[in-house]
């Protein structure tokens, strides 16, 4: 009878096991298709627009809710946190700064580049100027977007010109860089994108360098790259690899239907379609297309400065769909 009884004990265990394993692979195998992703409305976060106006997330079973996020490193926080799967533009000090502190929390999927064949950066002077050449700015006051890795970047373009000693660089926030030039608050700007044009097309500023990143910093720069929650991906890889498939389609369609971006640009930033269709668009690399060499000697370039403490190896953040089953 016992023998009986044991033998029944040991068929139950063996039955409830084997359940809680089904169980357990099936709601593995239920992962979320519902994200939030954030962005920031300007140009250069075009490949995300365009894949929320053109259905490529849609038709891969997804249905990704847009989150408007100014700050950058609110964009972080809320990607680390999990409120959003990723955003559309996290600077790669920033991907850096999180990686020294907490290793492996975000990934690196597609990057904004800037380069001297495709480029959308200017150093800029208030119209009328009799500034007409970089050595001038020797002594001068040169604003640009907040943060020490923007802050660094100018002086990379200015050390090419004069001492460090003679470098003067002050942060501005987009929305007051133009009239912080117009009222003399700053010489210069170093800016980019609809924000220049703007300025050029209202006689607001003329030029005193184009693309002065891809001359006199490094070309390629990946300097600004969309990311995602590795934990996200760890937990969801079907629907990450999906999401990052759509954004590549995107890239794709940029580049075959540049007319009709600009429009799907001009719409998400809210600008004027004569502006989306003068800016220089930036390229959207695909992660397997980076110069992991270019990323990891700009990383190396924020160490040397003093953005991050520690040296990181660049290599370990990027992430592909093809890596992903």
């Amino acid at each position: 009878m016992k023998n009986k009884l044991s033998i029944a004990l040991i068929i139950l265990a063996v039955l409830l096991a084997g359940g809680a394993y089904l169980i357990s692979s099936r709601t593995k195998q239920l992962e979320t298709k519902q994200v939030s992703f954030g962005y920031q409305p300007f140009g250069n976060n075009l490949a995300f627009f365009v894949a929320e106006e053109k259905g490529f997330f849609t038709k891969r079973g997804l249905t990704v809710t847009p989150e408007k996020i100014i700050s950058a490193n609110d964009a972080a926080d809320a990607v680390v946190k999990g409120s959003i799967i990723g955003d559309a533009t996290v600077p790669l000090n920033v991907v850096l700064n999180i990686e020294e502190n907490d290793p492996g929390l975000l990934k690196i999927f597609m990057s904004k580049t800037t380069s001297r064949e495709r480029w959308s950066d200017y150093l800029l002077v208030k119209k009328g100027s009799d500034i007409t050449s970089i050595e001038q700015l020797k002594g001068k006051k040169v604003g640009g977007y907040p943060g020490t890795a923007q802050q660094t970047l100018i002086k990379l373009i200015l050390k090419k010109f004069m001492d460090e000693k003679d470098i003067t660089t002050v942060e501005l926030a987009p929305n007051i860089q133009l009239q912080a030039l117009d009222t003399g608050q700053v010489d210069a700007i170093l800016t980019y994108d609809e924000l220049a044009v703007t300025a050029l097309q209202n006689n607001v500023a003329q030029v005193l360098e184009e693309n002065p990143l891809g001359k006199y910093v490094m070309s390629p720069l990946y300097a600004f790259p969309y990311v995602i929650s590795s934990k996200f991906v760890d937990e969801n890889p079907k629907t990450a690899k999906a999401f990052i498939e759509a954004m590549n389609e995107a890239a794709d369609f940029i580049k075959s239907n540049e007319a009709e971006s600009r429009q799907i640009m001009a719409k998400w930033g809210g600008t004027k379609i004569e502006i989306a269709n003068s800016v220089n668009l930036w390229d959207q690399t695909k992660a397997e297309n980076i110069d992991k060499d270019a990323m990891q000697k700009l990383a190396d370039i924020f160490y040397e400065n003093g953005v991050t403490k520690k040296k990181i190896d660049t290599s370990q953040l990027i992430i592909s769909s093809q890596s992903l089953q």
